[in-house]
């Protein structure tokens, strides 16, 4: 069941990155501040981490999250080796679901 969980917040973690990336100008996020937002101008605007050149912005955020939740996941699966591939396809299965909800739905703009 965590590993369900985590997998659908990984899906929706993407969806927000790719939605951010991809459609920033149709998408629920367009009328938040653009300088933590819109990965176009965010990258002018957000500071570095000390020591590092890497820029937190909410798009990066949402990739790592995802990162976070698939390592997360499979950290934890302890299946029986003999169901990984029933695992791989459930797993690929509600990923992908989640993401094309969130991707082409829930994060975009109602006209």
């Amino acid at each position: 069941m965590i590993t369900t969980i985590l997998i659908i917040l990984a899906a929706i973690f993407k969806a927000i990155a790719d939605t951010l990336q991809h459609h920033f100008d149709t998408s629920v996020f367009k009328k938040l501040n653009p300088k933590w937002w819109n990965p176009v101008v965010s990258c002018d605007y957000v500071g570095f981490l000390p020591l590092t050149k890497y820029r937190p912005d909410a798009w990066h955020l949402a990739n790592s999250g995802m990162i976070i939740c698939f390592i997360t996941a499979a950290s934890i699966n302890d299946s029986v080796i003999s169901f990984w591939l029933i695992n791989v396809v459930g797993i690929g299965v509600i990923f992908n679901l989640i993401f094309l909800l969130f991707y082409s739905k829930i994060l975009r703009k109602w006209n």
